[in-house]
This record gives structure tokens, sequence and C-alpha cells, in this order.
């Protein structure tokens, strides 16, 4: 199983957003102004920071284990490492592989809209058991909006956190340069990719905004691995997501007002 889309399937996404935007559009006007509103109460931020943190503290746990174990299974720590992960009937890369991509399909289960999760985590879903990241099409349309807000957030910081960790680790080379390339390569940039794609029928300041974020995370990461602070990313997903949220419902707001005018002056 690969982990990357091709081109047609990326492309999939970018439709399906711009099928949801058509839907918003479609709504009557009092549901589309308690949709709109909602974006502005404000959405999961400090469940994408746990997922965020989650994510990057198994990261560090496998890559400081490659680091400083592959080769010294006779330190107390690392026997500590590979006995306890020994009862999960897995070896030590297996498990942390298996435990990183169960918490991204963790995290698409809490925060992604159904069209922008990629194949490889339904098809590691599907294969594991995890039965509740088939549910999300059942969303109702609400919900679905505010995801398009949390998971890219979630999805870009991510990205920026991905690449801090092959830049530190790439320093130490050996398998702990070889395994954080590796997530990097076939966890985080696959996830990454469809967002990518999938937002581009959103105006470009929204993507924007994520790369901003994006930076940011790689930062804070590079911070944590130098043990300079914690990763502290709670008030960074908290700034993104009440930007994004009020620059994507005045957006929306405005794009129906486009279309009502449009639609006036026809008819006349």
């Amino acid at each position: 199983m690969t982990t990357r889309s091709t081109f047609t399937t990326l492309q999939a996404h970018s439709r399906s957003t711009q099928h949801f935007i058509e839907l918003l559009m479609s709504l009557s006007a009092r549901e589309f102004k308690d949709i709109t509103f909602s974006l502005e109460v404000g959405g999961k931020e400090d469940l994408i920071a746990l997922h965020l943190a989650s994510f990057t503290r198994t990261s560090l746990a496998w890559l400081e284990w490659e680091k400083n174990c592959r080769n010294k299974l006779w330190k107390k720590e690392c026997k500590d490492v590979v006995e306890a992960v020994e009862e999960t009937g897995l070896g030590v890369a297996t498990y942390y592989n298996t435990t990183l991509k169960t918490l991204v399909v963790k995290a698409c289960i809490d925060l992604a809209p159904d069209w922008l999760v990629p194949y490889w985590v339904k098809w590691f879903a599907h294969h594991n058991g995890l039965k509740e990241l088939f549910e999300l099409h059942k969303l109702d349309t609400r919900e679905q909006l505010n995801r398009l807000v949390d998971y890219p957030i979630y999805a870009y910081m991510l990205h920026g956190i991905g690449k801090a960790l092959v830049e530190e680790f790439e320093r130490v080379g050996g398998t702990s340069s070889a395994t954080a390339m590796y997530i990097y390569w076939d966890i985080i940039e696959p996830l990454y990719e469809v967002v990518v794609v999938g937002l581009e029928p959103l105006p470009s300041f929204i993507s924007e905004e994520l790369r901003k974020a994006s930076y940011e995370a790689y930062n804070a990461a590079r911070r944590a691995i130098r043990g300079k602070s914690r990763l502290g990313l709670l008030p960074l997903t908290l700034n993104t997501s009440r930007s994004l949220r009020e620059k994507l419902a005045r957006y929306l707001v405005v794009l129906r007002a486009k279309r009502e005018l449009e639609a006036s002056s026809s008819v006349e």
C-alpha cells in the first residue's frame, strides 16, 4: 500500500470542497446565517493541540530510541522499551509506526471533514478496526464546515513539526535520521498534500494563514526538541483558529451576497 495520492484522487478532494461551498450557497437564508455564525463561536483548538502533542511525543520517543538504542540493546532504558513493546507482539519500529498511524486516524475522526481524509488513512483504519472514521460522512453541514477549519490547522501544523523532526535528526544521522524522513514523507506529507489541494477552491489568504501557523509550529517543535521549551501549541491553535474562522465566515457571506446580486441582476 502506498500512502501517496495520485493527481486524479487529489483533484477529487478539491472538487469535493467546491461542491461543499455550493451546498452552503444553496441553503436558506436562515440556515446559512446559523451555520456561518457557528464558525465564529469557536472550534476544537484544545483537541488540535492535544493531537499534535501526542503525535510529536510518540515521534520523539521513536526517534530517540533509534538514536540511543538501536545498537545498544544492553542499556537498561533500551531493554525496558523492548520488553514493554514485546507485550504487544510487535517489534519496536512496527509498534511506533502503528501507533503514529493510529494517532492520525483518531485525529481525523475528531477533526476532519470526510472528503479530506486520504485513502491511506481509510485503508489503515479499515485494516485496524477503527470504524468510526467511516461515519464522518454522516456529520451535519455545520460540523463539516467547522472541520474545514480545524483539520487544516492540524495538517499544516503537523507538517511544520515533521520538518523540524527531519532537520533536527538529520544532524544525528543513522537510523534516527532515516526514521524522521519516513515519518515526514510517508505519514505527514501524504496527509498534508490532500489538505493543500482540497483547499484550492478557497481564497489564498486561507492557505497563507495556515502556512504561517505551520512555520510557527516548526519553530516551536525545534525549541522543544532541543529542550529549550515545552511544545505549547495551544496558544498558536487558538490564534490561528480565531483568525481563520473570522476570515472564512466573512468570505462565505460576501460570496453569497455576490451570488444573490448576480441572480437578481440576471432576472432583471
